[in-house]
């Protein structure tokens, strides 16, 4: 994962440069880069894509999903039970694997968004139980102080008897 330190670097704010160096060539000895490293970059690449992407909004992954399989599974049980009243055709019989299909993505859709709630929970949890903000803002801007509203100081506050 160190292949991705600038990019993770760069979603908390850091300035990201490039320092050009000089490359010695290797006098002895190969290569521990190849082909064959691909694809533990890839999975690599995909976590850090969901870190950045999800990982306060496992919901919205997990989600989609969901409610793709569920559609789907839907979609297709819809059909069959069509068939069955308007043709009269044995479903078992006749589309059995899809109707098992249809069943297994109905429920595999259910559990996506189940695990999408799970995760909302938890990464809802671990901040707040820190005190962690969920989002970095780079600057907050208020035209309060710019026209002199002080809306602030009128404000009740939690302590004041009604």
């Amino acid at each position: 994962m160190h292949r991705f330190i600038p990019a993770l670097a760069a979603t908390t704010g850091a300035q990201i440069a490039e320092v050009p160096i000089a490359n010695l060539h290797r006098k002895n000895g190969k290569s521990n880069y190849g082909i064959g490293r691909t694809i533990r970059v890839f999975l690599d690449l995909m976590m850090v894509k969901f870190l950045l992407d999800y990982s306060t909004r496992p919901l919205q992954f997990f989600g989609l999903l969901g409610m793709a399989g569920s559609s789907l599974g839907l979609l297709i049980g819809s059909l069959l039970v069509f068939d069955k009243f308007y043709n009269h055709t044995n479903v078992m019989v006749e589309h059995g694997p899809l109707l098992l299909l249809a069943a297994a993505l109905f429920l595999s859709g259910i559990q996506f968004i189940s695990m999408g709630l799970l995760g909302e929970i938890s990464s809802r949890t671990y901040y707040e139980s820190q005190n962690k903000p969920i989002y970095a803002l780079r600057e907050v801007k208020s035209h309060r102080k710019e026209t002199g509203d002080s809306a602030e100081s009128t404000r009740p506050s939690g302590n004041s008897e009604r």
